[in-house]
């Protein structure tokens, strides 16, 4: 089973596979198996497939693949929607629908170093938390 979204054991976020193939390459990402399920009852493990492929040599694009089988609890398998798309769609509803006039577009050939930065300031979000549980995973 492939997933759209997964929780991200080294970024302690959730993480879309494209942006951890981004960040993998950047060197913020090492394991492509340090992804846990997105359900908040479930600790199966997943996979970045192809993340360490370079993309010329990729047949099938970067994808999570579930290893294991999910909690009965868990909302993928339940086949309900997930609470952390409910937050994103929350999130896009507050945002500006119209581009300001002050706005002025730039063309750059490299990414900005604020590109590569990883969001820890979940603290002060108002955010979904995976629970204390999920760091036993790695040590054990």
């Amino acid at each position: 089973m492939s997933l759209d979204i997964a929780y991200s054991i080294e970024l302690q976020d959730f993480i879309d596979p494209d942006r951890a193939y981004e960040l993998f390459w950047a060197g913020l990402l090492t394991d492509k198996k340090a992804f846990l399920c997105p359900g908040e009852n479930c600790d199966v493990r997943v996979t970045c497939a192809n993340l360490d492929k370079a993309s010329h040599d990729m047949k099938v694009a970067a994808h999570f693949r579930v290893y294991g089988e999910h909690d009965a609890r868990c909302e993928i398998f339940r086949k309900v929607p997930l609470k952390i798309t409910e937050e994103i769609n929350k999130i896009r509803s507050h945002e500006k629908k119209t581009i300001d006039l002050s706005v002025v577009d730039s063309f750059s050939l490299k990414r900005p170093d604020s590109y590569y930065e990883v969001n820890n300031e979940n603290e002060n979000k108002k955010c979904i938390k995976r629970s204390p549980k999920k760091n036993h995973i790695l040590n054990g």
